[in-house]
């Protein structure tokens, strides 16, 4: 299940910038990406598109 989470970049002699990064599972891993390059999540697998050729470790894309 995905969970939304607040990072904290603290770069020397800038002011504290947070960010919130989107975090998910795929079996034993946890990947996270930064909620500014999200366009859409849902849940409705039935309307992924494949692709013509096979790509590892992708899905296919919703129009």
């Amino acid at each position: 299940m995905a969970l939304n989470h607040e990072a904290s970049n603290k770069n020397s002699g800038k002011t504290d910038q947070r960010r919130q990064i989107f975090t998910f599972f795929v079996e034993d891993m946890m990947f996270g990406l930064n909620v500014e390059n999200v366009l859409m999540l849902s849940q409705k697998v039935s309307d992924i598109q494949r692709l013509p050729h096979e790509e590892l470790g992708f899905r296919g894309f919703i129009i």
